[in-house]
Parts: structure tokens; sequence; C-alpha cells
């Protein structure tokens, strides 16, 4: 049993990840100093919960993850693992894919290298590889088309305000000529950057409880 303490983010991250398949079991908690993992497991019992699955979700958190690829400083990607108690069986990873194509709504490409497996769409990618006990399953999501968006609008946005500036120190007459066109071009690369951006935080929302939902379910398919 570790004596690590969990702050309060890291409490409600554990508890999110433990409790996704059973939204009306999470459970309040009050602002402390730390938890520790049996105290969280304490907690988890008297609300109904597995205290193995706290364990399993704090395991989650505290395994190194990937840093999210970013486009001129927002995150454009999205990734998640998940370690099963052992492995999956061919009809198992045959539910795996079907409940891949009803959660994106795409066939999407199976691929086996080995003892690797893939099921990917476009930049979709759920790989299926050994792990320390099992089978260790991991999502990957990269949004493509959000990049170009933050590109662009960024690179607009720097356009218009340098031709802006520019102009301004050859006279002051030129900087306000330049600010109606060039401002204005600038403005709508900050808007397009701006929207974009909003998009992203949505996006990896949605895509995060998606990776939750169907890493909750293997855990439950492979423990039952």
């Amino acid at each position: 049993m570790t004596d690590r303490r969990y702050s309060d983010d890291e409490v409600a991250e554990i508890f999110r990840r433990a409790t996704v398949l059973r939204p009306e079991s999470r459970v309040p908690l009050a602002a402390s100093d730390g938890m520790t993992l049996a105290q969280l497991e304490a907690i988890a019992q008297e609300a109904g919960i597995e205290p193995s699955r706290i364990a399993a979700a704090a395991r989650e958190l505290d395994a190194p993850s990937a840093a999210p690829r970013r486009a001129v400083g927002v995150p454009i990607s999205v990734s998640r693992s998940v370690e099963l108690p052992r492995n999956l069986t061919e009809r198992e990873w045959e539910f795996l894919v079907t409940r891949l194509r009803e959660t994106f709504d795409a066939t999407g490409k199976l691929e086996t290298h080995g003892s690797l497996r893939t099921w990917s769409n476009g930049n979709l990618r759920v790989m299926l590889e050994p792990g320390m006990n099992g089978h260790r399953v991991r999502f990957t999501s990269l949004n493509a088309g959000l990049r170009v968006r933050l590109v662009a609008g960024s690179l607009t946005a720097g356009f218009g305000l340098t031709v802006t500036l520019v102009a301004s120190f050859v006279s002051a007459d030129a900087g306000w000529a330049a600010f109606g066109s060039s401002g204005i071009v600038g403005v709508v690369g900050l808007v397009i950057a701006a929207v974009a951006g909003g998009a992203s935080k949505k996006w990896r929302g949605e895509r995060r409880q998606q990776f939750d939902t169907l890493a909750a379910e293997l855990e439950r398919l492979t423990r039952g």
C-alpha cells in the first residue's frame, strides 16, 4: 500500500475514472491536504464503489503518459492507456472492435503485427499490446483539422499585426491606414484562432470521455 498523497485535483480525477460507467456513484469530496490510496479506497467502499477500481484509476494516474501534441501552444491530441489484468480473448477483441465502430461511427482499419493489434480510422488509433500482467490498450487521437485552423489563424493574425506595426514606424498616417486593412485581417486571424482553441477544448473533453468509457468497459469485462 503506498503512502503517496493525492491532491484534490488528482482525487477528483481518480473518482471520475473509477465511476465513469456509474455516474450516480460519484462522491462529493471536501477540500483536504491530500489523501492516501487507503483513504480513497475506504471512501469508495462506503459509497458502494469497488476499491479495486480506485486502485486501478490511481495506477493509471501515476503511470507516465505522453504529452499532448500542440499547435501554437494549444493541445490537439488526446491519449489514454489502460492496463488489463489479463489478455483479451479473440471474442473480447472482436467486442472491442464492435464498440469502437459504434462509438466513433466508423468501420476503421484492422492490422495485426505479431502479438500487436491495431484498429485505426484516420488519426484515431487503438492499439492492443503486451502489458505488465495482461494486455495494455492504448487510445490516441489527433485532430489535424484543428491544427490547420490554429496555425492559419495565428499566421493571419501575425501578418496583420506585423504590417500594421511596420507601417506605424513609417508614419502615424501610414499606421492608421494599415490598421484599416491589415488590422482587420489580424483581428479575423485572432478570431479564427480563438474559435479553434475553444473547439479544441470541447473536442478533447468529448474524446477523453469516449476513451474513459471504453477503458472502463474493458476493465469491467476483464475483471468480471
